[in-house]
């Protein structure tokens, strides 16, 4: 089965440099993979390679990588990707990430450097994961203090305002006996506003009444608990 490659070419100008570069890319194409039948190209100017990453620079490359549709990149060395060797090393990993293959015909290029900027990238997007991690937690404990559940919105009743409105559908439940849909339609009519909503439905009238009496059977069990465990 024919493959494709791409070939990485820096340039400053100079044609004979770059008849050079072409020729070793070639030869470590075929080194690195006989059955490539087709090399493309990519050229570009020395000095924009000095940007930073995400620049327009590294934008174009990838662009045009994901365009040729190759299975190998060939770059003569690192510094002829990135100035920068942690630029290269994410460039490199971005690459692997989406199927491609990437050698240098520089032999060295592959040692335990590029080896040891892997791991710390590893290392920091593990750190990040973990921080983003820490985070929700905080943010879920917080609620929780509010009255909310496990990472939702605080539970009805413990916002400012809203006791009121609460005890309201409780006595539309209990003294009126009124159903949800009843019970939405009612406070509709009386132009009390819902939390998050133009208008009522039934389905949060349900929500609320639920979750109010899941948590009064909760208080009522621990009261329970309390009293048969009192000496």
């Amino acid at each position: 089965m024919s493959k494709k490659a791409l070939a990485f070419i820096v340039t400053a100008g100079q044609k004979k440099a770059i008849s050079k570069q072409r020729a070793l890319l070639a030869r470590t194409v075929k080194r690195s993979e006989p059955q490539v039948s087709e090399v493309s190209e990519h050229i570009a100017e020395a000095e924009s390679l000095c940007l930073e990453l995400g620049s327009s620079a590294i934008t174009q490359f990838f662009e045009t990588v994901l365009a040729s549709q190759s299975q190998l990149v060939a770059i003569e060395s690192p510094c002829r990707l990135a100035s920068d060797a942690m630029t290269v090393a994410v460039v490199v990993a971005q690459l692997e990430h989406v199927g491609l293959r990437v050698v240098f015909a520089d032999s060295s290029a592959s040692g335990a450097t590029d080896v040891e900027l892997r791991r710390v990238l590893a290392m920091a997007l593990k750190t990040e994961k973990l921080y983003r991690q820490a985070r929700i937690a905080i943010g879920r404990q917080a609620n929780a203090s509010a009255g909310g559940k496990h990472g939702g919105n605080p539970r009805y009743g413990t916002l400012p305002g809203e006791a009121e409105t609460l005890r309201r559908i409780e006595e539309l439940a209990r003294k009126d006996r009124l159903g949800h849909t009843a019970i939405a339609s009612r406070l509709n009519s009386e132009g009390i506003k819902p939390r998050n909503a133009e208008r009522w439905q039934p389905a949060v009238i349900a929500n609320i009444l639920g979750v109010r009496r899941d948590a009064q059977i909760r208080a009522a069990s621990r009261k329970t608990i309390r009293h048969d465990h009192r000496p």
